[in-house]
């Protein structure tokens, strides 16, 4: 699954109904990295009280196109690109925050719970055409 999490607000309609997910934080605390295509929970960086979901595109160490700049930007480290995979209605890395410090994830949402219809496992999906150039792996 590709999501647009709640599908509803981009449709237009009223509806205030929200997916609800199952977000895996512990493994990623403790032994796991972050990884590109990667949706994950974060606090947002222009209001700290609020949790965001968004799709990690490029890590600390890759160079990412910077629309707003024009330009590519080399990702410092501790720092991650994240993006909405509804481009158009998504306040995120490319219009909003630029890059976002790596501190302020909280997890990876691995699933869809709620509302049934759309229950189902988070794909990591990587993003074509926004790294310029990947960092080199490092030997963990």
């Amino acid at each position: 699954m590709s999501p647009t999490l709640n599908p509803g607000s981009i449709s237009g309609s009223e509806s205030k109904q929200c997916d609800w997910i199952l977000v895996e934080k512990l493994s990623y605390k403790l032994w796991h990295s972050y990884q590109r295509g990667d949706v994950a929970t974060l606090w947002c960086p222009e209001n700290p009280r609020i949790q965001i979901t968004k799709r990690l595109v490029a890590i600390e160490g890759d160079t990412v196109w910077d629309d707003a700049k024009g330009r590519p930007e080399k990702l410092l480290p501790g720092r991650c690109w994240i993006e909405g995979d509804n481009a158009r209605l998504s306040g995120d890395s490319r219009n909003m925050f630029g890059p976002v410090h790596m501190g302020l994830l909280q997890g990876r949402a691995v699933a869809v719970v709620w509302p049934l219809w759309r229950c189902g496992w988070l794909e990591r999906v990587e993003k074509k055409g926004r790294i310029v150039s990947r960092a080199p792996p490092t030997d963990s």
